[in-house]
């Protein structure tokens, strides 16, 4: 049985394992499978969903701020999700080496 119901090893897959020791408050559980030792942390950032949302209505032509105003999140998040902030950056002139 392992120490939390459901929680499984990010590299098998598997619900053996046994308590390992204490990081940084945190209980660790070393995996019986595959050896891994591993702590139980949240996931990080948004849902995939609600930044696929935000992609869809930045496609839609709605702006940026009621698209966070309509997620409920603020505005940087939503911008990170949208298709605006993949494009490359302003490409800067060049500068030629030899001059006069």
């Amino acid at each position: 049985m392992g120490l939390r119901w459901g929680l499984r090893c990010q590299r098998c897959g598997s619900e053996e394992h046994v308590k390992n020791g204490l990081m940084r408050g945190q209980q660790r559980s070393l995996c019986k499978g595959c050896g891994l030792t591993f702590t139980h942390t949240p996931a990080r950032g948004k849902p995939l969903a609600l930044k696929a949302a935000a992609v869809l209505l930045d496609v839609s032509g709605l702006s940026m701020n009621r698209t966070a105003k309509r997620l409920g999140v603020s505005t940087p998040p939503s911008r990170r999700g949208s298709s605006r902030s993949r494009q490359p950056p302003p490409r800067s002139p060049s500068r030629r080496a030899g001059r006069g």
